[in-house]
């Protein structure tokens, strides 16, 4: 029995050399992981917030007055806003929003506006959006009444906290976040 007191300091000491990098890798995982949450939430936010303000407030601008008036509308009115933004809040991020019109006639998807924002720090992304693939699809949505398809697309490249921890993320990756209206 004496001899196995006199051996528990030693094993304490191994046990917390062990225990402490263990708990201290998985603290500063969950402190990653919260960030990538809260980048996702923010991006889907933006996304969604801007495909409906395009919607709601550029989609049905009158073309016939002003050819520009739809990439007009989407400059002035809401893709300077969401710039203040996402530079404020999600830096290293862009987003390209984009106006569609459906031609029912020739059964073609045709863009007629589109405006990046955000993309002061020079992101390089472009639209990932392929509007030919659409027609596999049924759009029962967009008929003669309602032609209009308002897509907001929103690139961050993700840069982890300080150095990356053991080598998880080598590189930078680019989350990608898209909404259609």
């Amino acid at each position: 029995m004496k001899g196995g007191k006199q051996k528990s300091g030693g094993m304490v000491m191994i046990e917390m050399l062990v225990t402490v990098p263990v708990l201290l890798i998985m603290f500063l995982g969950s402190v990653e992981f919260g960030r990538v949450m809260r980048t996702y939430q923010m991006m889907s936010f933006l996304s969604r917030d801007s495909s409906s303000a395009a919607f709601r407030d550029c989609a049905f601008v009158d073309e016939a007055i002003d050819p520009l008036a739809i990439d007009t509308c989407l400059q002035d009115q809401y893709a300077q806003k969401m710039s203040g933004f996402i530079n404020a809040n999600l830096p290293n991020t862009s987003m390209i929003l984009s106006v569609y019109s459906y031609n029912p006639v020739t059964t073609m998807i045709e863009r007629i506006g589109e405006y990046p924002a955000g993309a002061a720090y020079g992101g390089g992304h472009s639209s990932q959006f392929q509007p030919d693939l659409l027609g596999s699809f049924p759009l029962t949505a967009v008929n003669n009444t309602n032609r209009v398809i308002a897509i907001s697309e929103v690139f961050h490249d993700y840069t982890p906290n300080g150095k990356s921890y053991l080598g998880l993320f080598s590189g930078s990756p680019v989350f990608y976040e898209v909404t259609i209206f």
